[in-house]
């Protein structure tokens, strides 16, 4: 139902990046240097962005600035650092915090 806070439906979808981001933390971090310039306005984290925040409607304040809040974790040199596992289950435990 729109306008309906569902943290589940939140929480799914930052699983579903993590998965992303452990699979590919490489590629990731990759892609972070050729978009270093303004990765605000790169498709991807444009679409991650505006779904995110769309999901967070309801959860606070300020949804947008919780989905870039949560969206900053995605970082190619701390999703290898902190290991594939341990960063989802990071992820996860930060965000249940946060909404």
């Amino acid at each position: 139902m729109p306008g309906t806070f569902l943290p589940s439906r939140a929480a799914a979808f930052l699983g579903g990046l993590c998965a992303i981001a452990e699979g590919n933390a490489v590629l990731l971090s990759a892609h972070e240097q050729a978009c270093a310039d303004d990765k605000f306005t790169d498709p991807s984290h444009l679409f991650w962005h505006a779904h995110l925040t769309s999901l967070l409607e309801g959860a606070g304040p300020d949804p947008g600035f919780l989905a870039h809040a949560l969206l900053a974790l995605f970082d190619g040199a701390l999703t290898r650092h902190v290991g594939p596992g341990r960063f989802t289950d990071s992820v996860k435990n930060l965000a249940a915090t946060l909404i």
